[in-house]
């Protein structure tokens, strides 16, 4: 599932931004195959960090991964291109940072469910079985 659309991008940072970065046939316009991997791209790494506290593909999209998305989606479209932004280097910095506080369980979502499983480490052991058939009372003298 796409967290954003295409045109969500195009609304974000402008057509003519992403005809620079995104044009790969050279029409004019920005190519949409590339703007639909770039987004995928995007919210696979999204998946990838918020998998442990919440359930994915997120549903419904808390507007905060939708801007997260969005400036993944926009670096990722430079490429190894060195003559990238600061301004974009840096969203793409705090999305990330963002993800990572997300995580962490410091942010919480507000419009996704929590995961049916509980984050490594918050597991509770519980043990049931039949009672010992060695004990130390059943094996004094031995």
């Amino acid at each position: 599932m796409a967290y954003l659309a295409p045109a969500d991008l195009v609304t974000r940072f402008g057509a003519a931004q992403l005809v620079l970065i995104a044009d790969r046939d050279n029409d004019g316009q920005a190519d949409t195959p590339v703007l639909e991997r770039a987004i995928a791209d995007a919210g696979a790494m999204v998946d990838l960090f918020v998998r442990g506290r919440y359930g994915v593909p997120l549903s419904p999209v808390d507007p905060a991964i939708a801007v997260i998305v969005g400036d993944l989606a926009r670096r990722l479209l430079f490429g190894d291109a060195t003559d990238v932004p600061e301004s974009v280097l840096e969203a793409d910095k705090v999305a990330r940072r963002q993800l990572e506080l997300i995580a962490k369980g410091d942010v919480q979502l507000i419009s996704a469910p929590a995961s049916a499983s509980e984050p490594a480490g918050a597991l509770e052991v519980e043990t049931a079985g039949d009672a010992p058939f060695f004990t130390s009372d059943s094996l004094k003298g031995f």
